[in-house]
């Protein structure tokens, strides 16, 4: 059994999108964080079980950890990992180093 890592953010109309970089197109929306994190693991199981019923391969968790940072640390922050959207073929991860002045 695979742990997946769930990303929530807050969309424009004030409600919260969630999604996966380990489950690829697999999205769910909420009016609230906690309703968004309910209806994504309610996604991510029955896209897994739809998986296995065609037979196809369940996709393996690659997220080691996720993190959040607050940016007003100014010169402490160095270098930050974050995730990348690329939706329907896959996710992409990419490492940004952050200059601070």
């Amino acid at each position: 059994m695979s742990t997946y890592a769930i990303i929530i953010e807050r969309a424009d109309d004030g409600g919260y999108g969630s999604w996966s970089p380990d489950v690829p197109g697999c999205v769910a929306l909420g009016d609230t964080e906690a309703e968004a994190l309910s209806e994504m693991k309610e996604a991510i199981r029955l896209h897994l079980e739809v998986l296995r019923e065609r037979e196809e391969p369940i996709p393996e968790s690659a997220t080691v950890s996720a993190t959040t940072i607050d940016a007003a640390l100014g010169s402490g922050l160095n270098q930050v990992s974050w995730f990348g959207r690329a939706w329907g073929a896959g996710c992409s991860f990419s490492r940004r180093r952050i200059r601070s002045g």
